[in-house]
């Protein structure tokens, strides 16, 4: 019997979760909590095989790499390959950090019951898991500064401190038109989706503190 703990603020998808496991004969949801700090000190406690944990999209990416920093600070590598991420947030770069903070799966919310079955059974067996939209491309050669060009990486780095585009064009002296080309062009080589996924780049590597 695979023991599983959840862990999602909204209480209509953990239950939700919930029945699609415990459909299975195999699984069982030992616990339900709206919070990352209950549910770790519940996964001790319990002896849970696997934790599903959520990532709020709310949260910007400086917000998800602190969930993220907590999550390893309170587990041990061993338990942390029994965690999955189950979210809404479709980038590769924070994908790509949950894996390497040592998290066993990440799945999107829009993938199948089948596939959170074939995940949790693989995290309960120390495997890994990656939601098939986002495996072809997570562990490709990581963009770097370098890639972009030196006005795209000023434009990612006012972007990521939180300018509009209009404020960014007026610091810049460039059009709002410009700004926003140069945003798409930094989003389509970053193969990021949103704010989070740039603002996580630019701390990853060094462009903001």
């Amino acid at each position: 019997m695979i023991r599983v703990l959840l862990a999602d603020e909204q209480p209509i998808t953990r239950a939700g979760v919930q029945k699609l496991l415990e459909s299975e004969s195999s699984i069982e949801v030992v616990a339900s909590c709206e919070d990352l700090e209950t549910a770790v000190r519940r996964f001790k406690g319990l002896s849970a095989d696997v934790m599903i944990i959520d990532l709020p999209s709310f949260v910007d990416g400086v917000g998800i790499e602190q969930i993220l920093s907590e999550l390893v600070a309170s587990t041990t590598p061993e338990q942390r390959q029994g965690v999955l991420v189950l979210t809404v947030i479709e980038d590769l770069l924070i994908a790509r950090r949950a894996i390497e903070a040592g998290c066993s799966g990440y799945l999107l919310k829009r993938d199948t019951p089948s596939q959170l079955i074939e995940a949790v059974r693989k995290a309960a067996e120390g495997e890994r898991y990656v939601s098939p939209t986002l495996a072809g491309n997570l562990f490709a050669t990581d963009g770097h500064a370098g890639e972009l060009t030196e006005r795209e990486t000023e434009v990612l780095r006012h972007i990521a401190l939180g300018f509009t585009n209009s404020e960014a064009a007026e610091r810049l002296n460039l059009s709002v038109r410009t700004i926003e080309s140069h945003r798409s062009a930094i989003m389509k080589k970053l193969q990021v989706s949103n704010r989070a996924g740039m603002v996580g780049y630019a701390l990853r590597n060094g462009l903001i503190h």
